[in-house]
């Protein structure tokens, strides 16, 4: 059977003046058609302009039949990302999609959810330490499908001292350098009863999980000291580092 797409205005001489609009075959169309131009009129009393195709007399005045392959839109994965790429270890974060010329997505280590979505966003988490890598596949009526990644690193807890200089004159001081990550809390002391850091001092400096780096000078030293990072763990254990500082004596060449 035949069915007509559009009409051509009076005159018209081009099938572009039909079809600039452009014509949208529908969904599940066949993937391929044929098209062609007639010029016949309904009727000799047809005096209005209207040029329309005539099924009983379509041999009249027509282009040849013309083959139109219909191709399906490609498969495309606007984007895919991870709200926060690095985590701590314990922590989560949000894998974000869009797509289009898709008909479902799914994912690769996690789950884009009920009916498999073409666009959204899941939490990800707890998070062990380590490298995680997401993937999407997005399919549509042309083939191949879409993919894409993204990879999320978690930090294991850690906590970090250092001592600069490791070897001082007796009654002088160093200084104290810590850092930590994957924790709740920190304090910072050497094996003298004294306090570098509190845990209330380093709360103020832990911001998602990580303890950026903090230096300060020590009392002064009069014997070898043990310096020691003690810290709580996003994943309810326990993270700790030592540093020793010793006394030069008269012939330390240092």
């Amino acid at each position: 059977g035949t069915v007509t797409l559009g009409t051509l205005a009076k005159g018209a001489t081009a099938l572009a003046q039909l079809v600039a609009p452009g014509y949208a075959f529908p969904t599940g169309t066949a993937p391929s058609k044929y098209v062609r131009v007639c010029a016949d009129k309904n009727s000799a009393a047809d005096t209005t302009g209207s040029i329309t195709e005539v099924i009983e007399g379509d041999t009249n005045n027509c282009t040849p039949w013309t083959l139109v392959t219909i191709i399906a839109p490609t498969p495309i994965i606007t984007s895919f990302t991870a709200a926060d790429p690095i985590v701590v270890s314990g922590g989560s974060t949000t894998l974000t999609w869009a797509s289009t010329n898709t008909t479902s997505c799914t994912g690769g280590g996690f789950s884009t959810g009920p009916g498999n979505p073409t666009s959204g966003s899941v939490v990800v988490g707890p998070l062990p330490a380590g490298t995680h890598n997401y993937t999407l596949t997005c399919t549509g009526a042309a083939n191949p499908p879409a993919t894409s990644g993204v990879t999320v690193t978690a930090i294991a807890p850690s906590a970090n001292i250092s001592v600069s200089p490791v070897r001082v004159t007796s009654g002088t001081a160093t200084t104290v350098s810590w850092s930590a990550a994957s924790v709740t809390a920190c304090s910072v002391y050497d094996n003298k009863g004294n306090t570098i850091s509190s845990t209330s001092t380093n709360a103020a400096n832990i911001s998602g999980g990580v303890l950026s780096p903090q230096t300060a000078q020590s009392a002064p030293i009069t014997s070898a000291t043990t310096f020691k990072i003690f810290c709580n763990t996003i994943s309810g254990t326990t993270a700790s580092q030592t540093s020793i500082v010793g006394i030069k004596t008269s012939i330390d060449p240092f």
